[in-house]
């Protein structure tokens, strides 16, 4: 499986931001996106379906104390400012369906992730919940999955390495053995 992972750069008080360091020392293909709405869009329009089979996008989330999977993506924004100082709230396309679900998290691999992972039904209102929803619109025919982590100060960098490590393990051991039948949760 072609495996793609995203992180974010800096943005406000997260200077060194977990989701990047981790997306470049993944040992994956991987991009890293400035915390802008621009920069979810250029990504967009740079990448297609033949450049990935499946997409693992990173994102810190600053309370979190573990690796939370994101099972949804909601079609609002809120009105916090990007690093750019671009504010966007509201519906993100007045055309879409308010929730995508993840395509990423399959019962098989959720299964066998277990107590690594914690499972989470709320991306946020800002550029994690953003990029999560725009994705899963774009690129409906191909796995697509968002994952907060937590500062390095709650979970340590060589923690959150092999954790992410044995996560892009199972998602593909699941697409070599077939098991890739994404999971449905009622919204």
């Amino acid at each position: 499986m072609r495996l793609l992972v995203t992180g974010f750069g800096p943005f406000s008080r997260v200077i060194d931001n977990p989701s990047e360091v981790l997306a470049r020392e993944s040992g994956m293909a991987h991009k890293i996106l400035a915390v802008s709405y621009a920069a979810v869009t250029d990504f967009l329009n740079s990448v297609s379906e033949e450049d990935f089979d499946a997409l693992l996008m990173l994102g810190v989330a600053p309370t979190r104390h573990r690796f939370e999977i994101e099972f949804f993506g909601r079609n609002m924004r809120g009105g916090a400012p990007d690093v750019e100082g671009v504010s966007l709230p509201g519906t993100i396309d007045s055309e879409a369906p308010a929730i995508f679900g993840s395509t990423l998290w399959t019962p098989v691999v959720v299964n066998r992730l277990g107590e690594r992972v914690a499972v989470s039904r709320d991306a946020g209102d800002y550029l994690c919940n953003d990029l999560l929803f725009r994705t899963l619109s774009t690129f409906r025919s191909r796995a697509v999955g968002f994952l907060h982590v937590p500062p390095f100060m709650a979970m340590s960098k060589a923690s959150q390495l092999e954790a992410l490590k044995c996560i892009c393990s199972e998602l593909n051991l699941a697409y070599a053995n077939g098991e890739y039948e994404p999971v449905q949760i009622a919204g």
